[in-house]
């Protein structure tokens, strides 16, 4: 059965969560409307089944929404989700369900099928059934490609797909082996694709500094996303992330391309000529029997013998080739008479470096940009507190073994492009450099002692990209975007 299903929510991580969670476990077609008036739209122009509002709208009172849309559909079951564990109207109105945020998927889920099971179906509903959604778990190259954006993008320590218990496709900075010991954890704690509703996890592993937060969500009833993060990243941001990656992943594929008509390729003539070197010169010798007379005086013939001997058939002419009385003009070099004269021989062992050895994992690097923005719009990053802050930076990175390739200090950012050990976090990397930071100012700046000591002389936003950094446009964009949100922005 397909049954139309209109979510309502204005947080598109929430909305995309409970979206992809209908589709796959009840094979419901879902609509999602951002806004109040959204909703209200498609309630005109569509009818639906069940509709699941989350009430924190911007644009609309809840009361008024469930009366708009009870008139509009009066058979539509409501189901509300919400912070408030008592929730108030102005009239009498009442929902079908609530569920109160934040929840356990499972009861989301529960409470979904306990509503569902109510609904009289229609004879369409029940003679259809249930189509698979469409996605991009299936192609494994596919499916690696968009791991890897996703890894670099979001910058999680792993991203890791399994199926039927192994490991399909992973991305991200975290090396093989340990790749391996997280797809024993998941066996071992019993998360699968059958365990309902989201799993999350304090892992340690074996060798790891840090401990990790694992989220693990199901798609596609067949696939089992993980993401694994620091422990000191919030639990939030890593829900939000994992959930930006499952839409994603469960994205239809895009169309083929049109295949083209295919056509034999005939070889022209230049392709088959065998240029010979600028450089040959026969050998010095005896001469060779040419395949073709050569071109002479013409010699007097008895008449007789011209008459009686036949005409003699000329040789087929041998395929072109370099010559192989070839050399080069000049004393022959080394390199080149081994190659054509000499015999293959089998190279001699190489010889093993003495001393400690590092592994490829210690000399790989990884290269992120990260942006600090201070929380203090008023505060400008000049004069002595910028350069002390470069210096501060280069002790930082010096003491945790990261390689400092650009520090630029701007008014109302600091900028920093570094090289990472191949097994150091980027997220962890970044929160150890500002709180660093901020332990320095507050021993040196006592004006900024106390925003400084409670970790709030940064904002808590910061820039993290791959690679090189980001332009002098995109920083001010960012800066504009955090200042927007910081809670002592100026007054406008």
């Amino acid at each position: 059965m397909t049954i139309p299903v209109l979510v309502i929510g204005a947080d598109p991580e929430l909305a995309a969560l409970v979206r992809s969670t209908l589709e796959a476990k009840h094979g419901c077609r879902v609509a999602v409307a951002a806004t109040s008036s959204e909703a209200l739209a498609a309630a005109r122009s569509a009818e639906y089944r069940l509709s699941i509002i989350d009430f924190d709208l911007p644009d609309r009172r809840e009361s008024d929404l469930v009366r708009r849309l009870r008139s509009l559909q009066p058979n539509m079951l409501l189901m509300a989700m919400t912070s408030d564990p008592v929730v108030h109207f102005d009239d009498p109105l009442s929902v079908h369900a609530t569920l109160p945020k934040p929840f356990y998927l499972p009861d989301l889920v529960g409470q979904v099928e306990n509503l569902l099971s109510t609904i009289p179906l229609t004879p369409e509903e029940a003679a259809s059934p249930a189509q698979t959604v469409p996605h991009r778990l299936g192609d494994a190259g596919e499916a690696a490609r968009l791991a890897a954006r996703g890894a670099r993008d979001s910058g999680a320590y792993l991203v890791l797909l399994t199926h039927a218990g192994r490991r399909w496709v992973h991305a991200g900075p975290m090396p093989p082996t340990h790749v391996e010991q997280v797809v024993a954890k998941l066996r071992h704690y019993g998360i699968d694709t059958e365990t309902p509703g989201a799993v999350a996890r304090y892992l340690r592993l074996p060798g790891a500094s840090d401990a990790f937060l694992l989220y693990c969500l199901t798609l596609a009833d067949e696939y089992l996303l993980s993401v694994l993060y620091p422990s000191r990243v919030p639990f939030g941001s890593v829900r939000r992330q994992a959930g930006r990656l499952a839409e994603v992943f469960l994205q239809a594929p895009p169309p083929p391309a049109p295949a083209k008509p295919a056509s034999a390729k005939t070889p022209s003539l230049e392709e088959e000529i065998v240029r010979l070197p600028s450089d040959w010169m026969p050998q010095v010798g005896g001469r060779r029997a040419l395949p073709f007379a050569e071109q002479g005086p013409p010699a007097a013939a008895p008449a007789a013998a011209a008459h009686a001997a036949p005409p003699t058939a000329i040789p087929a002419t041998p395929p072109a080739a370099i010559p192989g009385d070839w050399l080069p003009e000049g004393a022959p070099l080394p390199a080149v008479h081994s190659i054509l004269n000499a015999e293959a021989t089998a190279a001699p062992p190489a010889s093993r470096p003495k001393g400690p050895q590092t592994s490829p994992l210690q000399r790989e690097r990884q290269r992120i940009s990260l942006v600090y923005v201070p929380r203090d719009p008023a505060l400008a990053l000049q004069g002595s507190l910028a350069a002390t802050l470069v210096s501060w930076t280069k002790d930082i990175c010096r003491a945790n073994e990261f390689r400092p390739i650009d520090i630029h200090v701007r008014p109302d950012a600091l900028c920093l492009t570094v090289e990472l050990p191949l097994n150091t976090s980027p997220p962890s990397a970044a929160h150890r450099v500002r709180q660093e930071l901020s332990r320095h100012i507050a021993e040196t700046y006592p004006s900024q002692a106390a925003a400084a000591a409670s970790g709030r002389f940064w904002t808590s936003r910061y820039l993290l990209m791959s690679g090189d950094p980001p332009t002098s446009q995109r920083i001010t964009e960012f800066v504009r975007e955090t200042r927007g949100t910081s809670p002592l922005r100026p007054p406008a």
